[in-house]
């Protein structure tokens, strides 16, 4: 289900498009058109910057198990460890990563 990336082997970001993201929102889903129980996922919808403008559809991630979110949490988690330290400022290896 997820995908881990090495940070010391390039990554080919070649046709990939990138998007800043002004907020998101998350929320449970359930069947009923109402809204009333029982919800059976959790929707993340990212607010993409100029989306209209830029055509561009809303972006939402299904979430349909406790393990998915769980998967995606821990590996942010480890990534954030990987690019900041504890006080926000960059980890020696990311301003190393920077340079080259």
């Amino acid at each position: 289900m997820s995908e881990q990336h090495d940070f010391d082997k390039p990554r080919n970001t070649t046709g990939m498009e990138f998007f800043d993201v002004e907020g998101y929102t998350v929320a449970t889903w359930g069947p009923n058109p109402d809204g009333k129980p029982p919800q059976n996922q959790v929707h993340f919808l990212l607010n993409i910057s100029n989306a209209i403008r830029r055509n561009i559809p809303p972006l939402v991630m299904r979430f349909r198990s406790r393990r998915a979110i769980t998967e995606l949490v821990d590996l942010l988690i480890r990534y954030r460890d990987e690019v900041w330290n504890e006080d926000g400022t960059h980890t020696e290896w990311s301003i190393k990563g920077d340079e080259s």
